[in-house]
């Protein structure tokens, strides 16, 4: 089962609930340096100071993204905001989702960072790591000091009901993804990888490499019940 989530051009009303949209349009300016330089102020609200944390400014080197992109895990920072501005024109994604103890499926949504824009995520907010069209750096502010500040969500099966066989020999499961309620039916990849390998194929995304099923090639389908 896949959802396919399409990124959408982002703004700042539409990325209100999950940050600040960090950009100079619409900004007005204050003159500094003689006239020789603009400063445009308070463009986002850095909250690093929980648990008395200290706010810190690093540079992360990304590599350029494969597209389409399978999205297995988001990850959150509770105690403090995190801020992403490229550092020169380029393009990146934003995929986000509300605060919560697990990433809401439903409520998961992608945005388009147009050139000459960053992202400024509140503290709680899931998302995926920084997803980069081109090989670029990142000026990053986010906070640093004692406490847990980085919890990790995968996307897995859960609810897993075995519920018989195929003519083929393949066994077939019950199941919901964590975070969806929905239940599905279908075979898992390394159980058909026995019986026939060429109906297996290996995907890489930025968690790793993982099994792929081809059910044109089994007596199995992948059906929502």
């Amino acid at each position: 089962m896949k959802i396919i989530i399409k990124p959408k051009k982002i703004n700042s009303k539409n990325f209100k609930k999950f940050g600040d949209l960090i950009s100079t349009r619409k900004r007005r300016p204050i003159k500094i340096n003689n006239g020789y330089a603009n400063r445009y102020d308070n463009l986002c609200k850095i909250n690093t100071s929980v648990k008395n944390g200290n706010t810190i400014v690093s540079i992360f080197s990304a590599k350029k993204r494969r597209f389409p992109m399978n999205i297995k895990m988001m990850e959150k920072h509770p105690l403090g905001s995190q801020a992403f501005i490229p550092m020169k024109e380029s393009t990146f994604l934003v995929f986000v989702a509300p605060r919560g103890e697990k990433p809401n499926v439903k409520k998961i949504e992608s945005f388009i960072d147009p050139k000459q824009m960053g992202v400024n995520y509140k503290p709680g907010i899931w998302h995926f790591p920084l997803i980069s069209t081109e090989d670029t750096n990142f000026l990053v502010i986010d906070r640093k000091g004692k406490g847990e500040n980085l919890i990790i969500h995968k996307f897995e099966k859960e609810n897993i009901t075995y519920v018989g066989s195929s003519p083929q020999g393949h066994n077939i499961w019950e199941f919901n993804y964590i975070g969806d309620s929905k239940r599905y039916r279908g075979a898992m990849a390394q159980e058909v990888a026995k019986i026939n390998p060429m109906a297996v194929g290996i995907a890489e995304d930025s968690a790793g490499k993982y099994l792929t099923v081809d059910y044109s090639k089994i007596d199995v389908d992948m059906v929502e019940v």
